[in-house]
């Protein structure tokens, strides 16, 4: 993101300071000195505030939750974890500014404000900010709209709530091994069954999986999108996949898998089974060669 502070070293499309006497964040999409659709958040770092923006409320709400939660807390780094409050919301954003307004001796702020460049990307971030942070139960949209984040979660009729999910795995960095025997991949399995996340590890049983849940998985994977924009979910995606299979096997095969056929997750299932392929023929010429003299196989037999 492009980020300055004196106007004699900015570039077309830059988001620039106005003047020196007028230190406020300028929006590169509209010029707009003040709030505007464009703008996602305006925060004071300093006395770690949020003071304008779209994810005004539900941004004051969630830290307020956190910094309540960890009162007594001796280890709280009220520093460390307001920046990674602020990690959060940069990802979602298109562009970010930092500056700051001098109040007077002793009292100036350090600023940094988030753009976005469409109102429904502005929306898609409110949306995914809460999906995040599920101290804050509801969150106010662009559109002035409340989107209930348990329904985000669970509900089929909401058709890109699994890729609101996948992106908060993937910046998140949950764990999407299949094997895992230290958390279990709890996130993804709280995500499967229609659970919603929790904060903590927590034990989530597989076999309380329905086909019908199941479907609705699959069904959401349909919608992804294409391989450019839905590359960076590849180790979830192939976690739930892998899952589902082991869960269902032939059923599986069946009938949910050839739902995906022509679509991004299809493929994605179409690498897993070549690799899957060319494993299980590897183990066979391994198994093949056991008590076999090399200089037997080395021409080219099994």
């Amino acid at each position: 993101m492009s980020i300055v502070t004196h106007l004699d070293c900015f570039q077309e499309g830059d988001i620039v300071l106005q003047s020196e006497d007028n230190e406020s964040a300028q929006c590169p999409y509209c010029a707009s000195e003040n709030d505007c659709q464009h703008l996602l958040l305006c925060v004071d770092k300093t006395f770690r505030t949020a003071s304008g923006g779209e994810l005004y409320d539900a941004f004051k709400q969630t830290w307020a939750s956190i910094t309540d939660a960890r009162e007594e807390d001796p280890n709280f780094d009220e520093a460390a974890e307001f920046d990674s409050l602020l990690d959060g919301v940069d990802y979602l954003a298109d562009h970010s500014c930092e500056f700051e307004i001098d109040g007077g001796p002793g009292v100036s702020s350090a600023y940094v404000a988030f753009y976005v460049r469409t109102i429904p990307k502005l929306r898609s971030a409110c949306r995914k900010f809460g999906l995040r942070h599920k101290s804050t139960s509801r969150v106010a949209c662009a559109d002035e709209a409340i989107v209930d984040q348990e329904e985000v979660v669970t509900s089929p009729n909401e058709e890109d709530w699994l890729s609101l999910i996948l992106d908060r795995c993937v910046a998140e960095h949950w764990c999407v091994d299949t094997s895992c025997g230290t958390c279990g991949s709890y996130q993804m399995r709280a995500v499967l069954l229609g659970n919603d996340v929790p904060s903590r590890p927590a034990f989530f049983s597989l076999h309380e999986l329905s086909i019908e849940r199941a479907a609705d998985v699959i069904a959401a994977l349909r919608v992804l999108g294409s391989d450019a924009s839905a590359a960076r979910y590849n180790g979830p995606v192939k976690w739930l996949l892998f899952t589902i299979w082991s869960i269902f096997h032939d059923r599986a095969d069946e009938e949910l898998f050839p739902h995906l056929d022509g679509t991004w997750a299809g493929s994605v299932l179409g690498s897993m089974r070549n690799h899957y392929a060319h494993r299980q023929a590897a183990r066979q010429r391994h198994e093949a060669r056991q008590g076999v003299k090399q200089r037997d196989w080395e021409g080219g037999g099994t």
